[in-house]
């Protein structure tokens, strides 16, 4: 699990930067543009769409940062709904489905990427591959580590069973 762990630290710091890269562009062109149209009534088309390449990256390319921080948006109430058998089930349950999930996003993003090679934005020129690998990058990464999730939850199937073992970012219910 060493290598696995290594692999963590540098992907949070490639999408935390990734994010942070997008983000910045977003904010800096949209401020911008914002301006531009106040002093001199007149909004540029290449502007809006770099903004939309920097968020476009900064939505996918952080789906695996925000699994890894467990601030993925969900409907959490439902798990935590069951008694602490069952919610384990239905945690299992919950990977499984965005594991499934994953791989077809990245599937699908994979043959928009091979499209994307001979299409460009109409306004800056940039072929849509460079938007497109985003979603390839953000879903694989978050499928990776589900996975690695699933997979340690299995392996302690029997101890979550007995009550001595308790998914990551869990509270114990007495804490609760």
């Amino acid at each position: 699990m060493k290598f696995f762990d290594k692999f963590e630290k540098f992907m949070d710091f490639f999408e935390s930067a990734v994010c942070s890269a997008g983000l910045l562009l977003t904010i800096v062109v949209v401020s911008i543009n914002v301006f531009s149209d106040l002093i001199l009534n007149k909004r540029s088309v290449v502007f809006e769409e770099l903004a939309s390449v920097g968020y476009i990256w900064v939505t996918y390319a952080s789906m695996g940062y925000l699994y890894r921080k467990r601030d993925l948006m969900e409907v959490s109430f439902v798990v935590n709904s069951f008694p602490a058998k069952l919610k384990y089930f239905a945690e299992l349950l919950r990977e499984l489905y965005l594991i499934a999930f994953g791989i077809v996003m990245v599937y699908f993003g994979i043959k928009l990427c091979q499209g994307g090679l001979v299409k460009k934005l109409v306004s800056t020129q940039i072929p849509y591959f460079y938007i497109d690998i985003a979603i390839v990058i953000g879903f694989f990464s978050e499928t990776l580590f589900c996975l690695k999730d699933f997979i340690v939850n299995l392996l302690h199937f029997k101890e979550a069973m007995a009550g001595s073992f308790m998914p990551e970012g869990w509270k114990k219910e007495e804490e609760a």
